[in-house]
């Protein structure tokens, strides 16, 4: 998906822009560790869904 630059988007009662932010090493780390959490929590899902259900009697 493709953003304008400084192209307003509103959300409700909100109006945003969003911008890309200079790369640092402290923003690469957090989208580092952001990355890692999300990856995380997908796998814990798909392992919750692979599971069988148990049907109760």
């Amino acid at each position: 998906m493709s953003i304008a630059q400084d192209s307003p988007k509103r959300v409700g009662n909100i109006t945003m822009t969003i911008r890309e932010a200079p790369r640092t090493p402290e923003n690469q780390e957090k989208w580092d560790r952001r990355v890692e959490a999300l990856a995380n929590w997908l796998r814990v899902e798909w392992e919750r869904q692979q599971r069988p259900t148990e049907v109760a009697a």
